[in-house]
């Protein structure tokens, strides 16, 4: 059983270190008490800096109050928020602002005092590739609506011009 244990958690290490996400574990405070290697890669602080931080340190105000939120909600109701994912801004030890998918749950076992588990993803990328393609869908809708406009001026102008020519001849004969 001792030896299954010891397999069993060498296995969890792998899995949380080795992983392409971002993840850690705080308490009800927001004090780090672990975090895995993708963290470190994203946030840009050592793992020995995130073990002494608060995440309000290297989220933004509003993101961190969300998170607490969460974490409220999960301690009155133990459903709340389970699995859903938030997006939230988190700032880099180099200033630079990501934004972060996040899934977090609140875990609780025996005697301990529950910890906040949270699975993060860097959407940075994914978020300016969607503004790029809303702004040029936006320009291309614009290029059409004037190109509408100039089609309708210019067969409303031609129209009524011939017309009125038309017109002018027919009196005249």
């Amino acid at each position: 059983a001792e030896q299954a244990l010891e397999n069993s958690e060498r296995l969890y290490r792998l899995l949380f270190q080795g992983a392409s996400e971002g993840i850690f574990l705080h308490d009800l405070t927001g004090n780090m008490t672990m975090a895995n290697q993708a963290l470190v890669e994203l946030s840009g602080y050592s793992l020995a800096e995130l073990m002494n931080m608060n995440i309000s340190e290297w989220l933004s105000e509003s993101s961190f109050e969300t998170l607490t939120n969460i974490q409220k909600s999960q301690l009155e109701n133990k459903d709340a928020g389970t699995g859903q994912r938030y997006q939230l801004q988190m700032i880099r030890k180099d200033g630079e602002k990501r934004t972060v998918e996040v899934s977090t749950r609140l875990l609780a076992g025996g005697n301990q005092p529950p910890v906040s588990q949270s699975i993060l993803r860097d959407i940075t990328r994914e978020k300016r590739i969607q503004e790029n393609l809303r702004a040029y869908t936006n320009k291309v809708i614009e290029a059409q609506e004037e190109e509408r406009k100039r089609i309708a001026r210019d067969l409303h102008d031609e129209t009524a011009q011939a017309i009125l020519s038309l017109g002018m001849e027919i009196d005249s004969l």
